[in-house]
């Protein structure tokens, strides 16, 4: 069965996007290549290939048999709302949907430099997480950009460092945002309504509505006397409200360990050292955050506010580490949430670990 033609069921003219992609083995395991964001556009002879990471295209014939199966694909099945094509030479089978009828105009509307929230149903919950959209592109690469995802689920704070792009294809506009970096979710922007988006999950069977929402700005007033009470001393550590955990294990004999031979042991904090409150923070009036680590400076960068005043953001704001929650200031006291590599009893071994700790 040949790209162009499946039963009674015509193909074109159409545009389709692809939204899985699973390995063609056994019980669709194995490797496989993933396809998803691949824009298929089908006309009557001709079909054309693109992608919503890049602005290149491949155009083939579809009466050219040999050509459309071996570069393109075969179909596996076809019906109004759904084209499976298996990819034989990378193994790969991927469905695509039809594009939606969506032409928001954004008006200039910027991602980039700014704070966001999203709310939506996933496959088995409710997704709500904070995203910090950066202008740093991944591995020096046009497409996609970095983001810092923030979701808390029951005691446990996730922070990740996620692949974004927003991208216009003719009319349309879709975001995609990875999934511990590696599982990539595609929305396609169903409307726009000032500081927020409309957005529908490609990835979910029913096309689930999602929500992103841009987070208010603090009033000036309030960011100043933020501000002004951090950088009133030195913070030091007097309780330290939850245990040091990985970020996928909650027990310290079950911490995922790994290497990272670019750091030096001396560029780290030990649990211990936390455990004992010898760990210090200092926010200084010119904007220079310094840790301490049982007296010992070990890191010193800059600090600014974020726009909502709910995180002190540190350096360019570029990895999970330079983001600490402010979970409370008042009375002398400052609560903070934050994420760092910690050391082990083994040289260049660490792991990653999130804690919450009151400091006075």
């Amino acid at each position: 069965m040949l790209l162009g033609a499946c039963g009674h069921y015509d193909l074109f003219p159409k545009r389709w996007i692809a939204v899985e992609s699973r390995s063609l083995g056994r019980m669709g395991r194995g490797g496989h290549r993933s396809m998803e964001g691949i824009i298929l556009d089908i006309k009557q002879n001709t079909g054309t290939v693109g992608s919503i990471f890049s602005d290149s295209l491949f155009t083939f014939d579809l009466n050219k048999v040999n050509l459309s199966v071996e570069r393109f694909g075969k179909i596996h099945f076809a019906s109004p709302d759904s084209l499976v094509i298996d990819y034989k030479k990378i193994s790969t089978r991927t469905r695509f949907i039809p594009i939606a009828d969506f032409k928001p105009a954004l008006n200039g509307l910027e991602l980039a430099g700014s704070a966001w929230f999203l709310n939506g149903y996933g496959e088995d919950d409710w997704i709500s997480q904070r995203i910090d959209f950066t202008a740093e592109k991944w591995k020096l690469r046009p497409f996609p950009g970095v983001a810092i995802t923030h979701r808390r689920e029951k005691k446990y704070k996730y922070q990740k460092r996620e692949k974004w792009s927003l991208k216009r294809v003719q009319e349309e506009w879709f975001l995609t945002l990875s999934y511990w970096e590696s599982d990539m979710y595609v929305f396609q922007v169903a409307g726009v309504d000032q500081d927020s988006l409309t957005l529908k999950c490609l990835m979910l069977g029913n096309q689930r509505p999602f929500t992103l929402c841009r987070l208010k700005k603090v009033d000036p007033a309030l960011a100043d006397s933020i501000v002004r009470y951090l950088a009133q001393r030195r913070w030091n550590t007097r309780e330290v409200l939850n245990q040091v955990n990985s970020m996928d294990k909650a027990e310290d004999s079950d911490l995922e360990i790994f290497s990272r031979f670019h750091l030096s042991d001396t560029t780290v904090i030990t649990k211990r050292n936390l455990m004992d409150k010898k760990v210090s923070f200092r926010f200084r009036d010119d904007f220079v955050f310094e840790m301490l680590d049982d007296s010992r400076l070990f890191w010193q960068t800059t600090w600014r506010l974020s726009e909502d005043g709910n995180y002190i953001i540190l350096d360019k704001g570029q990895r999970p580490s330079d983001y600490i929650e402010i979970i409370s200031w008042k009375n002398n006291e400052l609560v903070i949430g934050k994420e760092d590599d910690f050391a082990t009893d083994e040289k260049h071994q660490y792991y990653t670990g999130y804690y919450e700790v009151r400091l006075n």
